[in-house]
């Protein structure tokens, strides 16, 4: 199955390309060695990205989608727990990029949630993510100071934080929704129909914290302290929007 120029078996080496800068920049030492695994990783990041928007534009988009990310749906999973663990790691520029594909990945993830697939995708996120918790454990976890925060540290926690994965993910996103809105009212030229879809998709994923997390939050002190800020600016730039409507 072909989408564009990038067919299946394609994306699943743009996948590993993915995967593999990913260890490499978790991996480095050195500025030079931390701007190049970085550069490699963005370019497979952009490829991910454009060939996910593709999917979901095709004209029979769902059944196209269905065959490249249905199955196993091992593929968008790995993409997502690829970029998951590079939240500290990665510069700011490059932090928006990831929060871009990760927004196209919780696009293909909304269209196999609407197929009856939403209990696969967790598991299957489950099984990815644990797959990567594997591999860094065999090996040794070299450079995990930069990229993966002991647990039992708040201090230095991960900025989510949470012992359930459907927590983390949900929490994640709503972050990254945040961003993208912040981003889209400080754009010359807003596009108010996607401003709106990342709003309605905000005010569901603080809903879902709230059922969802209850205590859970306790310990991501970081991301706690960084709460009030995120939701200022949101807030700021939602009413300045409003304002120039």
């Amino acid at each position: 199955m072909a989408l564009g120029s990038l067919t299946a078996a394609q994306f699943d080496e743009v996948v590993v390309r993915l995967h593999a800068a990913a260890e490499s920049l978790i991996r480095s030492s050195g500025h030079v060695q931390s701007t190049k695994a970085e550069i490699e990783l963005l370019t497979q990041v952009e490829v991910a990205r454009k060939f996910m928007i593709a999917s979901l534009h095709e004209p029979d988009d769902r059944k196209a989608l269905h065959e490249v990310f249905g199955g196993d749906l091992a593929r968008v999973c790995r993409v997502r727990v690829a970029l998951e663990q590079l939240d500290s790691v990665v510069s700011p520029s490059a932090g928006q990029r990831l929060s871009q594909c990760l927004m196209a990945c919780r696009s293909i993830e909304d269209v196999l949630a609407d197929l009856g697939l939403s209990r696969a995708l967790l598991e299957a996120e489950e099984e990815q993510r644990q797959a990567l918790a594997e591999r860094h454990a065999k090996l040794g976890e070299p450079g995990s100071s930069r990229g993966c925060a002991s647990p039992d540290d708040p201090d230095t926690a991960s900025p989510v934080a949470m012992s359930n994965p459907q927590i983390h993910a949900i929490a994640n996103d709503f972050f990254i929704c945040a961003g993208e809105i912040r981003d889209a009212t400080d754009s010359d030229e807003q596009d108010e129909a996607q401003l709106q879809s990342f709003t309605k998709r905000l005010s569901e994923l603080a809903s879902d914290i709230v059922t969802g997390a209850g205590g859970a939050m306790t310990d991501a002190r970081t991301r706690a302290v960084q709460l009030p800020t995120w939701l200022g600016e949101v807030a700021a730039a939602l009413r300045s929007y409003v304002t120039r409507s």
